[in-house]
């Protein structure tokens, strides 16, 4: 039968009479066909309606249930289901085994129960019974509609449903038609109704089962309900269609349950999806009917989404409930007197105020309308946390707080700002009571727990956080966070790390622009942005001012600010252009310097401004100057990042887009999954074998020491949504601008008209040209110089470039020119890097790894932020392309093809290792074919280290397969190198084209690129760090015990290590109720306390050393004060003089006569100006140079001169002097020197 298609179904039949029949009470019948919408044949099929006995026999049937011996249940039943003799109606499907009505169904009494605890028993499910699913029957009206809509044939008998309501379950099995599942039979009749197969459940939770033992606690894995079976399999679309509820609690258990059955619908090879909608729309599907009709139920069948999409969206959500719902424009109303207040109060006891509201809302000001108050009055302290340099000072200029960075000393005053890279300047005990202020919470989350200018002290920052944050809950303060794009994880972020419950007060503005409001977006979905750019060209000959924002400004990037600066220049030289950006924002003398402090000020008189990602935020530009906003966005930003960008001009002007289709790989988190639990297991999976591997290399200390879960979670959640975006990057983009209210208008290209992008990619090319010339020019500076750049806000142009080129001498140890820059900004350091740690696989690579995790533990107090370790750590990477993909035997091997037994063995390891081996290093799968070959492998493998296989041409191999020998002609290859030299032929075509230049033995002639000398500067490096260890080393003597944790200790001057062996040896010690024990673990570390020269003399290592053992006895012993009080008491007698680790004045004994604890004083100097603690080195020198100097002046008989030299120097030089002249052979001057040394 040919397929009905939905516009061809008559109206009457989805409506058909609304004929009432005899078995459905009036009140049941206007409940569901007329205020719920359900199809009247559907509810005279499906309904009917019940009261008395007959209520009970329908509902009671279980012969679980207790009766008498006449049958009848027992008074415990009778009185429990009293409220079933008032009627309700009743709804059951059917078997799908024979098609019979199923006993099984539900009861909605006119009157119903509550349950102990008060709850509304709105619908009764036959007690002690199995929970089934709802398959109901239809009218040949909807099957019909269902089929048109599905695009399936009818049946021939499809007119007989009604008495066989079999064949339409049959119909949906046999033909793989979706399936909705929902709760509910309302919901159920309403899904059949608006023209879909609908199969209902009692509750979210009766979807999939889950064994339990007698005591309740779960046995085996989770399974669907039997009824199910039939519809799995065969890629069946099946969608969730349960309620949109506000209610957190009950939105989080819903989405646990999709989550769970999703699950295991995949694993059965359903597509799974998710039917959403606002909750104002209604309820259930039978609101949705009811409120908006069938076409908005089509829309939302249309707009499911697919289950792994849905799981991200999640994410996105906010699901805390608002105490204050705003629709409107801006937070703050004009009183009579035109003042902005707010017509709304907060409840007394809030701690933690969330506040959501669109862009240009006036979040500011609400705020500033709460904390004025106390910043004038001074009676609260009021502290801001932002994670922007120039958003910090924005707001802090708004609030009148005073701001402070890292080069501040003024981390005491009452009102402040600051970035959140700072916080470590802060004592949290300063900030009792204070409110604190946590404005864009979604991107300060994202920074301080994955920006690289955190990384360094990441742990340390958070752990400062949270204690600051449960100061001032305990403290009576408050913290208020802001965000256009607030979702449930930044308010959990807060809420999870504060150790008590937090009360909470939200205020939501759900508005949305109105035409007045709402931008024109005109997409360009082109390849590349030339068109766009030649759009803007055209806009500035005409006169308009523009605004261009772009995602990149480094020189080498086509699209970048000085690209474009450059090429508007070229083209338009009478164009006034301004770029800024984070290079001319700090550049003193450059007209953009400090335009983030006064915006309108600096762009006056400028036709087009050129803005980087620096203006994302922190920037408001609410005045009427631009004509319309373009933007260039290549997949760098994540996608809320621009939609930043693109509203700091505040105005409705029309902004032209280009949106790369995706985001860049490499700027993905993580593993690039978009699943938290992905997300996590990928990482947990690299800290395993990065731990495992740093344990096989010989560090001995405890790694167990990751940070709290907490964070690792909120990373993984962030990494996930812009992972989702980076893989939709243009789509999502454009989604987000729609939910804002703005109108997106898709471009289309004029075929006729093309748009070369080769003037723009010249005008790079000259452009980072000259980047690159200026940094082969910077003057050289040194270490202390590139330290003094380090701290500076702000750089000139010739100091900037003195910085890049002090880097890359840094980074490569050897001198700079424009290539290596190029080479550098093209990834060669990480080529090499790779490379020279393979061929240091036992040497370098244990000691990179081990200082980095020595560093990372010091800096967070023993605890590790392991995402960032997985980044940083090479061992698990490098030993994967070692051992695994055999690179070096692949790159010592000549003549490699297809067949050759190396490319075999490691192809055949790198596939069975893909996933993995794209976790730690790269993914090896080839696009073009389902399963990558040989070649493709070790092509891709030296590739890693920037490294090529030459073709040399085709040999005949014999390859077995299938038992049988065969003879294939096969490309051979010869030994890998960075590239190698051509000749250049002419073909028969006249066209000028390049081939292998081969030697006199056939074997392609390599180019080397340089990377010998930086491995052997690299190698000269490490010996002298090596020797500058043991040199350091030598001064101590380690008790062998300590050896190992004390001679890192002092090498990274954090004694860690040695604290927590000294405090597990005492405890130790005391536990065995012996104090000689305890006094014999004190004594081992007194013993490693470096002693003073013959002059009283301490090198600074050795001062550091004493001080960090000397810390470390009084503290841990103190520690442990009152347990070896009472053994001391006990077991040592002071008045025989036995060691006394303990003093009469309950004060610990570290300092014995015998014993340097602390570093000696020197003796007495006439120079008031000489230190105590010197270089040991240093010190030679100089007595060297005082030394000769003194000899000189005797031996030219300036003896006063030379006392003079003595007496400011000090005894040392006297008493070397002295043994110097008893030797002199003249004995007149020996007298006589001896005679000015007597009265020195």
């Amino acid at each position: 039968m040919p397929i009905a298609k939905p516009e061809q179904v008559k109206s009457e039949q989805v409506k058909p009479e609304q004929t009432k029949p005899d078995h459905i009470d009036s009140q049941h019948w206007e409940e569901l066909v007329i205020s719920s919408g359900v199809d009247s044949e559907l509810a005279a099929l499906n309904v009917i309606s019940l009261s008395g006995n007959l209520a009970y026999d329908y509902l009671l049937y279980s012969d679980k249930l207790d009766r008498l011996n006449t049958g009848r249940l027992s008074s415990y039943w009778m009185n429990r289901y009293g409220h079933l003799n008032l009627g309700g109606w009743w709804c059951n499907g059917i078997n799908l085994v024979d098609g019979s009505d199923s006993l099984w169904g539900c009861f909605k009494p006119n009157k119903p129960r509550t349950d102990k605890d008060g709850k509304t028993i709105k619908y009764e499910q036959p007690p002690e019974t199995i929970p089934e699913c709802f398959f109901l029957k239809v009218s040949s009206n909807i099957w019909e509609l269902i089929a048109a809509k599905a695009g399936v044939s009818l049946p021939e008998n499809y007119q007989d449903v009604v008495e066989k309501p079999l064949i339409f379950w049959n119909w949906v099995i046999e033909n793989n038609v979706a399936v909705m599942l929902t709760e509910g039979v309302k919901k159920t009749l309403a899904g059949l109704t608006a023209g879909y197969v609908c199969i209902g459940f009692s509750g979210v939770t009766l979807v999939c089962r889950q064994p339990k033992d007698s005591e309740g606690n779960k046995i085996g894995k989770p399974h669907l309900i039997p009824q199910l079976i039939p519809f799995l399999g065969s890629k069946r679309k099946v969608i969730f269609a349960f309620d949109s509820d506000n209610k957190r609690r009950t939105i989080r258990n819903v989405n646990l349950q999709i989550d769970k059955v999703g699950k295991l619908l995949q694993y059965r090879s359903c597509s799974v999806n998710v039917a959403s909608w606002e909750h104002q729309l209604g309820k259930g599907l039978d609101d949705i009917l009811v409120n908006c009709g069938v076409g908005k139920v089509d829309e939302i069948y249309r707009n499911c989404k697919k289950f792994h999409e849905w799981k991200t969206a999640q994410l996105k959500q906010l699901t805390y409930p608002p105490d204050v719902e705003l629709d409107r424009k801006y937070l703050l109303v004009e009183d009579e007197k035109g003042n902005r207040k707010p017509d709304f109060k907060l409840s007394s006891d809030w701690v933690l105020l969330w506040l959501k509201a669109h862009k240009g809302a006036g979040k500011t000001s609400y705020i500033n309308h709460i904390v004025s108050p106390l910043v004038y009055s001074g009676e609260r302290k009021v502290l801001l946390v932002t994670h922007r340099v120039a958003l910090g000072k924005a707001i802090c200029d708004d609030l009148g707080l005073q701001y402070i960075d890292e080069r501040s000393e003024e981390g005491h005053k009452r009102h402040l700002g600051l970035c959140i890279d700072s916080l470590l300047k802060l004592n949290p005990e300063d900030w009792k009571g204070c409110y604190l202020i946590l404005d864009e919470i979604q991107q300060l989350k994202w920074h301080v727990l994955n920006s690289k200018t955190c990384r360094k002290k990441r742990v340390a920052i958070l752990k400062q956080f949270k204690k600051l944050l449960n100061i001032i809950h305990q403290s009576g303060g408050k913290i208020i966070i802001a965000d256009a794009d607030l979702r449930d994880d930044g308010i959990d972020f807060i809420v999870n790390q504060i150790d008590d419950e937090v009360k909470t007060f939200g205020i939501l503005n759900n508005y949305v622009r109105d035409d007045k409001d709402k931008w024109k977006v005109y997409n360009y979905a082109d390849k590349n942005p030339a068109r766009l750019v030649s759009d803007l060209l055209k806009k500035l000959e005409a006169g308009e001012k523009i605004m261009l924002c772009t995602s990149g400004q480094k020189a080498r990037s086509t699209w970048g600010t000085q690209v474009i600066e450059a090429h508007v220049k070229k083209l338009l030289p009478d164009v006034k252009i301004l770029r800024i950006d984070s290079l001319t924002v700090g550049e003193p003398g450059h007209p953009a310097y400090g335009a983030l402090n006064h915006f309108k000020e600096s762009i006056e008189g400028y036709q087009i401004v050129v803005c980087s990602p620096t203006i994302e935020t922190g920037v408001s530009l609410d005045f009427d100057y631009f004509d319309c906003v373009f933007g260039i966005f290549q997949g760098v930003q994540a996608c809320d990042s621009v939609r930043q960008h693109l509203s700091r001009y505040r105005k409705a002007v029309p902004r032209y887009l280009y949106i790369s289709p995706t985001g860049i790989n490499s700027n993905k988190i993580g593993n690039g999954a978009t699943s938290v639990k992905a997300l996590l297991a990928g990482e947990y999976k690299k800290d395993k074998a990065n731990v495992q591997l740093l344990v096989e290399m010989g560090f001995e200390e405890s790694l167990e020491g990751s940070f709290e879960n907490i964070y690792l979670t909120h990373w993984a959640i962030c990494g996930a949504l812009i992972n989702d975006g980076f893989n939709k990057y243009r789509f999502q983009i454009l989604e987000d601008l729609k939910a804002e209210g703005h109108e997106i208008i898709n471009l289309k290209k004029d075929e006729e008209e093309e748009y070369s992008i080769l003037p723009v990619k010249e005008t790079r090319q000259e452009t980072y040209d000259t980047h690159l010339e200026k940094i082969e020019v910077a003057a050289d500076i040194d270490d202390d110089k590139l330290e003094e750049l380090d701290k500076k806000a702000t750089l000139t142009q010739e100091e900037r470039y003195q910085k890049d080129k002090a880097n890359l001498a840094k980074t490569y140890q050897i001198p700079v020119d424009a290539e290596l820059a190029r080479k550098n900004d093209e990834g060669w350091y990480t080529e090499i890097k790779r490379h020279y740690l393979i061929n240091n696989f036992d040497s370098s690579l244990p000691r990179q790894d081990k200082n980095y995790i020595n560093y990372a533990q010091k800096n967070g107090d023993g605890h590790r932020a392991i995402w960032d370790d997985n980044q940083k750590l090479m061992a698990s990477k490098i030993a994967s392309l070692v051992n695994i993909c055999r690179i070096k035997e692949v790159l010592a091997a000549n003549g490699l093809h297809e067949y050759h037994p190396l490319a075999v063995e490691a192809g055949n390891a790198v596939r069975k290792n893909m996933g993995d081996l794209k976790l730690f290093i790269c993914d090896f799968h080839d696009p073009k074919e389902a399963q990558p070959s040989n070649m493709f492998i070790l092509r891709r493998l030296v590739g890693l280290i920037g490294y090529k296989l030459p073709q040399l041409g085709q040999i005949t191999v014999e390859v077995q397969k299938e038992g049988k020998t065969a003879k294939k002609r096969v490309r051979v290859h010869g030994l890998a190198a960075p590239d190698f030299e051509v000749t250049v032929y002419t073909d028969k075509k006249g066209n000028q084209q390049e081939k292998l230049a081969l030697d006199a033995n056939g074997a392609a002639i390599p180019i080397p690129d340089g990377r010998e000398a930086v491995f052997t500067a690299w190698q000269a490096k490490e010996a002298l760090e090596i020797a500058k260890e043991q040199e350091i080393l030598a001064q101590f003597k380690i008790p062998s015990e300590l050896s190992h944790v004390m001679s890192k200790d002092i090498q990274s001057q954090d004694y860690s290590g040695t604290r927590r062996w000294f405090e597990d040896a005492l405890v130790v010690a005391i536990n065995s109720n012996d104090y000689w024990e305890a006094v014999k673990v004190v004594e081992k570390l007194e013993a490693s306390i470096a002693r003073a020269d013959n002059f009283g003399f301490l090198t600074e290592d050795k001062a550091i050393h004493n001080r960090a053992l000397q810390d470390i006895l009084q503290n841990v012993i103190g520690a442990n004060f009152e347990s070896i009080k009472a053994l001391q008491i006990a077991q040592s007698k002071w008045h025989e003089g036995h060691r006394q680790l303990l003093k009469f004045d309950n004060t610990v004994a570290t300092e014995e006569s015998e014993k340097h604890l602390v570093e000696p004083k020197p003796k007495q100097s006439r120079n008031s100006e000489r230190i105590l603690i010197r270089d040991i080195h240093q010190e030679d020198a100089e007595f060297s140079v005082k030394f000769q100097f003194v000899q000189h002046l005797i031996n030219s008989k300036n003896l006063d001169d030379a006392k003079e030299v003595i007496e400011g120097y000090g005894i040392k030089l006297r008493e070397h002097i002295k043994l110097w002249a008893k030797a002199l052979e003249d004995v007149l001057l020996r007298d006589a020197a001896l005679d000015m040394l007597a009265s020195c």
